[in-house]
């Protein structure tokens, strides 16, 4: 049985994707906020960057709450 059927007839992979799914887009989401976050440093505005850096910090614990979730770490 090749991995593909096993995949769809079990549902454990999806259940993984979903997972990895959710972790590229907070990935991604992150990403764009740490250029916020330096973008605003860069010309000196300070408030708005601390304003960046704790939706950071949110996105940090979302990835980590799913790494716990999944994977146990």
């Amino acid at each position: 049985m090749d991995d593909i059927t096993w995949r769809n007839n079990t549902g454990e992979w999806d259940h993984v994707d979903q997972h990895i799914q959710a972790l590229e887009k907070l990935r991604v989401k992150h990403n764009q906020i740490f250029k916020k976050v330096v973008f605003a440093q860069r010309d000196d505005k300070q408030d708005i960057a601390q304003s960046h850096a704790s939706e950071l910090v949110t996105i940090r614990a979302e990835i980590n709450a799913h790494l716990n979730a999944e994977f146990g770490r």
